[in-house]
């Protein structure tokens, strides 16, 4: 066995239970603890916040809530619960179906060139357990929280010379920041710097897995690639959208790569990044198709 510092950025290594993919993202990333890794694939379509009917502005009853703090995606990353929901404040609603929005066709026009890429089935997360569920034990043990920088607008009247300052919020699961990604030229606040991983453009490409897909785990997509939620607010524009990473493209074409803003309520691809303890082993060899495995106390 090996552990897993020992291997280069752009590694691939599994869960087994799962069968979810992770790509070495960064060592040592600035801010985190542990050593970074993103999900190679979309793990999940779901929206980012429900609707909330009953909440006194106007735009975050119809669209979803921004504040990734607040947000039904950040609980439910970081939940093994089969109940994963729990209101964070008065006037949360869970993400069932009648609070998100699956959008139409016109809308999704760019990544759903074919009827394979539609969205088929349910992705309300209702009934659904939460994304640490689908790990082992030791896998979830091995996860380490850190603080995640997130953008939060200035007040009326603040001046600030410069990014605005984050707030911190603890997670060991996380959605990317638009920085993260290296669009540090966008200034979106102040939400972290660059994976490592990301110096090469074509990682930013992500396609669903099939279980994200509703299908099984053998079924392998090799369409148009996906759109995916990132955490980052969507610089001056209303308080119920958030940055989307989208791509306009077939697989491994690196051009005509783009930023957009989508509602909370939508559904949009999940592409979570989680850090990891450096000295958790994993295989020492990757199998046949390049992918190390993890392996915990009893394993092989």
């Amino acid at each position: 066995m090996k552990q897993i510092k020992e291997l280069p950025i752009g590694a691939k290594v599994k869960e087994e239970k799962s069968g979810e993919v992770f790509l070495v993202a960064d060592h040592h990333h600035t801010g985190y603890n542990g050593l970074l890794l993103v999900a190679d694939n979309v793990v999940m379509y779901a929206c980012m916040d429900a609707a909330e009917p009953d909440n006194p502005d106007k735009e975050i009853a119809e669209g979803g809530n921004n504040d990734y703090e607040l947000s039904n995606i950040h609980q439910w990353l970081n939940s093994a619960e089969g109940q994963w929901y729990h209101p964070t404040h008065p006037y949360d609603a869970p993400p069932v179906d009648d609070n998100i929005d699956y959008g139409d066709q016109e809308a999704y026009e760019v990544p759903f060139f074919s009827d394979e890429a539609k969205f088929l089935g349910d992705y309300s997360l209702e009934n659904k357990s939460g994304f640490l569920s689908w790990f082992s034990k030791e896998f979830v043990d091995a996860l380490v929280v850190n603080d995640i920088p997130c953008y939060t607008p200035p007040l009326p009247g603040e001046i600030h010379y410069g990014p605005v300052p984050p707030k911190y919020i603890k997670a060991k699961v996380f959605l990317m920041s638009a920085s993260e990604l290296g669009y540090e030229d966008l200034r979106f606040g102040n939400e972290g710097s660059r994976i490592r991983l990301f110096n090469e453009p074509r990682m930013r490409v992500a396609v669903p897995t099939g279980r994200a897909l509703g299908r099984g785990p053998e079924y392998v997509y090799n369409d148009i690639a996906f759109c995916y939620f990132l955490r980052t607010r969507l610089n001056g524009a209303s308080k119920n959208q958030f940055m989307v990473f989208a791509s306009e493209h077939k697989v491994g074409d690196v051009n005509n790569v783009v930023l957009k803003g989508g509602y909370a309520r939508s559904v949009n691809g999940i592409r979570p990044a989680l850090c990891i303890k450096s000295d958790t082993a994993v295989t020492d060899t990757a199998d046949e198709n390049g992918v190390y495995t993890f392996v915990f106390q009893g394993g092989e």
